[in-house]
């Protein structure tokens, strides 16, 4: 498995930060900026999978403390990954996959998951139609297949997500989209 350092990659984030021994790979077909927003009413095709023993804060978000998390994410893309925050409005039938373990708390403001956490969320996004954004759009049939591997043992801040020192973080994330993915903040 290759691992890409974040100036090998084009990846520029304002308020996402990954402290020291994070190792991100991440792959785009076009382009992934500043705020993302997915307006509702998307079409998209949803599954989440999230295991937890641990806290998980949130001000904005309702996950339960005692989630300790192990985050998996697959995103891959050939172009530059720039995200501000990001949001999922109601729904967005979204077709994404996505996979949490983590061993310390992993506190988040900015992100909407109901409270009493203990879950198995599998997250699955693809689109068969127009996936239109106020901020963001893809258009039709970008069918993206979306993959992220994160690994840090020190803090993983962010103005909006803070994980805590020594998350042991596993994450990775797989992206692919066949149509620009465009965000204009």
């Amino acid at each position: 498995m290759l691992s890409w350092s974040a100036d090998q990659l084009d990846i520029q984030k304002k308020c996402t930060t990954l402290s020291p021994n994070v190792e991100l790979e991440c792959r785009a077909s076009s382009s992934f900026k500043k705020c993302t927003t997915l307006s509702p009413n998307f079409e998209l095709n949803v599954e989440l999978e999230c295991r937890a023993s641990s806290t998980f804060e949130k001000k904005s978000t309702t996950l339960s403390p005692n989630v300790e998390l192990n985050v998996e994410q697959e995103f891959r893309a050939s172009s530059t990954f720039e995200n501000k925050h990001t949001t999922l409005y109601a729904n967005a039938e979204l077709n994404i996959e996505l996979e949490c373990r983590a061993s310390s708390p992993f506190e988040n403001k900015h992100t909407t998951l109901s409270p009493y956490v203990e879950l198995n969320v599998e997250l699955e996004c693809r689109a068969g139609s127009p996936f239109e954004n106020k901020h963001t759009t893809l258009y039709a049939n970008a069918e993206l297949n979306v993959e992220l591997e994160c690994r840090a043992s020190s803090t993983f801040v962010n103005k909006h997500t803070t994980l805590h020192a020594n998350a042991e973080m596993n994450v990775e994330l797989e992206c692919r989209a066949s149509s620009t993915f465009k965000n204009n903040c």
